[in-house]
């Protein structure tokens, strides 16, 4: 198991697509559960903002992330970032 980022951004997306990977307040919990759900996923955070929204799992991979983010909106390949390990933290802490 490794710790992955995945993510877009006001950097990497345009707003109408971090508009539909937005989680509100509401939307929160259920998201959170569904996406601590996956089996390849032992633990996970979720960060939504209006700018950004970012998963922070400990997985096999960052592919059922990705795959379980694609769930919500179509063609986000193009615009997201992934980051494991080492590089995640570097992420989480700039």
């Amino acid at each position: 198991m490794m710790l992955w980022v995945l993510g877009l951004n006001h950097q990497t997306a345009p707003v109408d697509l971090r508009e539909r990977v937005a989680f509100d307040a509401a939307a929160l919990p259920a998201a959170l559960a569904s996406l601590r759900g996956l089996a390849e996923v032992s633990e996970a955070a979720l960060l939504s903002t209006c700018n950004r929204t970012e998963l922070y799992a400990i997985a096999e991979d960052g592919k059922a992330l990705g795959d379980w983010l694609a769930t919500h909106a179509d063609g986000l390949d193009a615009y997201l970032y992934r980051h494991s390990d080492a590089d995640a933290v570097r992420h989480l802490f700039r």
